[in-house]
């Protein structure tokens, strides 16, 4: 019988044992599972910051300035206080594993985790038929078809994506500069960018990127990546280093924050992933870090969710206007990206925004376009509901964040 069991040993379920690790040192047995070692450079993270966070001493890359594109041309924003950084999966799962290992009560288990239930005093989980009790699991295991539904007034949007890490023999990349968008490709009425985050002057991750409701074959975003880096990037030879391919639930359908009263869902399917870009790091931090906390302090995993209602608001009008209207996309973030700071737009993305700034910000936008979808969303939801999308097929590669390498 375990204290604590984490099933899921990655971003989310890392993070929480890093925590709890932090506050109760020796005082509780963890098991911590996945089904993999995590000893492959299986992805990275990338996010905004402006304040220290606990896994600084193992950022890889951090760039001064971004660029947004569009047909009207690039056009590149200082980020001043801010930094958007990357850390590799690798150092990452590194770094934790060697913290947790002076701690001889946390014990690893690898293999399939099959089930996860409570009893009226315990929870547990199965792994490759072995069945491991505790008195809290915490479940960061995304399953899509657990978030099927037929209720289609929910959106349920992907954000697939696939990258390549080029390296070219001339000095092609400024190392300091990425660019977060660029949406000079087809649409497709759907939202379609590439992402270019340079590594140093002749190595980047060159990624394409697309928001809708079915995945592409991979012939098309190779076909895409091949256009881009060609007629954009202005490469005839380059080497690929690296191919990365995923896909990040894009949905308001709820999250719940527990499952009775014993397993607890953390990360993605704990609603850590913001529904509009996908990107999660730091909120898991957050959200970890007040579990563990609310487990020192009351020997309790519930916590009450602190994101305001106005920001689930938000979220559902664009991922409707996402799903019913996809080439409008395009003229939606150029209209966020040109008229507002960069810094208000991190600050909007991560919820601190006031709303008097929040009604700035919209000011900028294309009323007409919200307004329809507000229509849609809340005075006549019976018109989503003639919009059914297919079966969405989904890739196995499910991650937690914006990119991976």
């Amino acid at each position: 019988m375990y204290d604590y069991i984490i099933a899921g040993g990655g971003c989310a379920g890392l993070n929480l044992a890093l925590h709890l690790n932090r506050m109760q040192a020796g005082a509780c047995r963890i098991l911590l599972m996945d089904r993999d070692s995590k000893t492959k450079k299986d992805r990275t993270w990338c996010f905004w910051a402006n304040t220290i966070h606990a896994f600084a001493p193992i950022v890889t890359k951090r760039w001064s300035a971004l660029i947004f594109a569009d047909e009207a041309g690039a056009q590149q924003h200082a980020l001043h206080e801010y930094q958007y950084q990357l850390i590799r999966g690798i150092d990452f799962y590194d770094f934790v594993k060697a913290e947790l290992s002076n701690n001889s009560n946390i014990e690893w288990l690898q293999g399939e985790i099959t089930r996860i239930e409570e009893t009226p005093h315990a929870a547990f989980v199965v792994v490759d038929g072995q069945r491991y009790e505790a008195s809290f699991v915490f479940n960061s295991c995304f399953n899509w078809r657990n978030y099927q539904s037929n209720d289609t007034t929910y959106h349920l949007l992907i954000q697939h994506f696939m990258g390549w890490v080029i390296i070219s023999d001339e000095p092609v990349f400024q190392p300091s500069c990425a660019t977060l968008m660029d949406f000079r490709t087809p649409q497709h009425d759907t939202a379609r960018f590439f992402y270019v985050l340079p590594l140093d002057e002749r190595r980047a991750l060159v990624e394409y990127t697309v928001f809708s409701d079915q995945v592409l074959p991979r012939d098309a975003y190779r076909q895409s990546l091949q256009h881009y880096i060609t007629e954009r990037i202005g490469l005839k030879e380059y080497a690929i280093e690296a191919e990365e391919y995923g896909a990040i639930p894009m949905t308001d359908l709820p999250f719940p924050a527990s499952s009775g009263q014993r397993i607890v869902h953390i990360g993605t399917p704990g609603g850590a992933v913001k529904p509009t870009t996908g990107y999660a790091f730091l909120n898991i931090q957050q959200q970890t870090a007040q579990l563990a906390a609310a487990l020192t302090s009351t020997g309790s995993p519930h916590v009450r969710s602190r994101r305001a209602y106005r920001f689930r608001f938000y979220d559902r009008l664009l991922l409707n206007i996402l799903r019913e209207e996809g080439s409008a996309a395009a003229g939606i973030f150029s209209r966020l990206f040109r008229r507002n700071r960069m810094e208000m737009i991190f600050r909007f993305l991560d919820e601190r925004t006031t709303i008097w700034q929040e009604i700035r910000i919209f000011s900028t936008l294309p009323v007409w376009t919200f307004l329809a979808a507000l229509w849609r969303v809340y005075v006549s939801p019976s018109r989503l509901r003639l919009k059914r999308a297919s079966a969405t097929p989904v890739p196995h590669l499910l991650t937690s964040d914006k990119t991976g390498i």
